[in-house]
């Protein structure tokens, strides 16, 4: 069989499949134990407003995704669709949505480290 018979397209239900993934993967079931640290019996709390906040940075490109194909980067796209005001409040989130791969890091290494703790001694 090769790739040509494959149907190309991800419905409602696969997308939302590796959306729900990645918030699990990434955030749940890694640092769930340094959000208790953090914020004690409060960490319900803190994932109900990062889920808010996902869902902030998602409609810009429910938008796009939904009406129109664009050239140009996500401003340039956001502005398009928006305006110039939302779209720079939105490359502002964006802005600190690429900071936060700093938590998916530190996730990583802190499991990595409990699985070989004799080789960071």
């Amino acid at each position: 069989m090769s790739t040509k018979d494959l149907r190309r397209d991800l419905g409602r239900k696969e997308l939302f499949g590796i959306a729900t993934g990645q918030v699990i993967g990434a955030g749940i079931m890694v640092l769930v134990g340094m959000g208790i640290q953090m914020t004690g019996r409060s960490v319900s709390l803190a994932f109900v407003l990062s889920a808010v906040w996902v869902v902030l940075l998602s409609i810009p490109w429910i938008f796009i995704s939904s009406c129109i194909r664009l050239r140009g980067g996500e401003y340039t796209q956001a502005a398009v669709l928006v305006g110039d005001r939302f779209a720079g409040m939105y490359i502002f989130i964006y802005i600190f949505r690429n900071l936060q791969m700093t938590i998916y890091t530190l996730g990583f290494t802190s499991y990595f480290i409990s699985l070989v703790p004799e080789q960071m001694e």
